[in-house]
């Protein structure tokens, strides 16, 4: 996350660093031919720049885990419930809930056995 972000502001420097040598050189050559822009709101930009990388570095931390477990084929039935009753029992059901109800990986409408419950029509 934190190694994204700062790709991600030395990136936006070096694009200002690679403005400054094109306006040098043009000038040099006589040119009126130049970016008024590089180092304009630096702070803006580079705080954005950390900050999107951040976020899309964290976003794309995320994916391993969902891939490794999707490919997990030791997680059977009871494993599975086993997981979610430790996740009960640390007081989590809420944060449990929440995030099923958000999920739109699946079907949420499925009883315990897989299959479609009478509310399958509003998924």
């Amino acid at each position: 996350m934190a190694s994204e972000a700062l790709e991600e502001t030395s990136e936006e420097l070096l694009l200002d660093l690679s403005k400054t040598i094109f306006n040098a050189f043009t000038k040099a050559s006589g040119s009126e031919a130049h970016f008024d822009d590089a180092f304009k709101n630096m702070f803006d930009r580079y705080t954005l720049s950390f900050i999107g990388g951040a976020v899309g570095g964290g976003i794309a931390g995320w994916q391993p885990s969902f891939r490794s477990a999707r490919a997990d084929k030791s997680m059977t039935h009871e494993s599975a419930m086993r997981e979610v009753v430790d996740f009960v029992q640390q007081g989590k059901e809420k944060e449990l809930i929440n995030s099923v109800l958000k999920s739109t990986w699946g079907n949420k409408y499925l009883d315990d056995q897989g299959n479609p419950t009478s509310d399958y029509t509003k998924s």
